[in-house]
């Protein structure tokens, strides 16, 4: 047996020691005569010392901390093959959908350069946009994203296209819905369910007077209040799906995240709410000065930050074999 290559042995000042295994993604926690059997073991091989006490040898063979010569080298092929099996199923297929690229915002980071396209698309767009589905026979599950521009601008075709699909020999696994929030109406959220939209993103950056000064109308107009009302009758409502609540941060309105985070957790308590940050790409937005991005360094102690005071999100590393991008899938358009 011997030490994986995966591993990360290492002493927290403030918690104590621990062994990582990147390959099994496990954290195990150790008290000090053990750290020490590993540090012998990681050093000089000493493997009687790791062997004399059957239950931690078996508990660091199950979590890879220990291999066999070749054991990761089969472990990498096995996740490799499974990866590529997800990216060539084709019984599933995964659609973003732009019903338009209109946009009612003029936010000065916005990396999309049509928000004045006033075009929608067409009943011959949506025909051919259900003939390619159908072309895809071997299909039997389905989900949406829907996109743009600002969806909500063309709900009609939204409505319309949904429709459609659910009358195909298939699976409708239900559909993600991204919107500024300010045309999310009580009308439309009532169709909500019966659109099938299991989630729902919307973006604030900030209380009112942060939020105002950075997500405009394209007339110029604030449009926090708005947003906040229909979020409140979203909450109230019958529908049974998540929201996300996406905070766009640079280093105008850091302090500002804790604020608004704190105040949706107290209004939205016990519904199916998750707020978190979204780092404003200085590579992506267009009118934006850069110098108010946040760098890679910033990015992370922000994150560090928001976890020490109570971000619901984890920072623990995912290393699950289904995280596999939608735009490396056979069936992802």
């Amino acid at each position: 047996m011997r030490w994986s290559r995966y591993n990360r042995l290492f002493r927290s000042a403030r918690l104590g020691q621990f062994v990582y295994n990147a390959l099994s993604n496990t954290l195990l926690e150790l008290d000090e005569a053990h750290y020490r059997v590993l540090e012998r073991f990681r050093d000089h091989g000493d493997e009687p010392a790791v062997g004399a006490d059957p239950d931690f040898f078996a508990l660091l063979r199950d979590n890879k901390v220990i291999v066999a010569e070749g054991e990761e080298k089969r472990q990498l092929v096995v996740r490799q093959y499974q990866r590529q099996s997800l990216c060539f199923d084709t019984s599933r297929l995964n659609i973003t959908i732009c019903p338009t690229l209109q946009c009612n915002f003029r936010c000065p980071y916005c990396f999309e350069p049509n928000q004045q396209d006033g075009g929608i698309m067409s009943p011959a767009t949506v025909a051919r946009l259900l003939a390619f589905i159908r072309r895809h026979e071997d299909v039997r599950r389905l989900r949406i994203a829907w996109y743009g521009g600002e969806p909500t601008l063309a709900f009609h075709v939204v409505r319309d296209i949904t429709e459609k699909i659910k009358t195909l020999a298939l699976d409708f696994e239900g559909a993600d819905f991204v919107t500024n929030g300010y045309l999310l109406d009580g009308e439309k959220i009532a169709q909500l369910e019966e659109l099938e939209i299991k989630t729902l993103q919307v973006t604030l950056d900030g209380p009112q007077p942060v939020h105002d000064r950075r997500r405009v109308l394209a007339g110029g107009e604030p449009t926090f209040r708005r947003i906040w009302d229909n979020v409140t009758t979203l909450m109230e409502s019958s529908w049974k799906g998540w929201l996300l609540v996406r905070i766009n941060i640079d280093k105008h309105n850091l302090e500002s995240f804790f604020e608004l985070r704190d105040t949706l957790r107290e209004r939205t308590g016990g519904k199916n709410v998750v707020v978190y940050p979204g780092r404003v790409d200085p590579g992506l937005a267009r009118s934006r000065d850069h110098a108010c991005s946040l760098d890679a360094g910033e990015w992370t102690d922000f994150r560090l930050d928001s976890r020490r005071r109570g971000a619901a999100e984890s920072l623990y590393p995912t290393n699950h074999i289904d995280t596999v991008c939608v735009a490396t899938k056979h069936h992802g358009s």
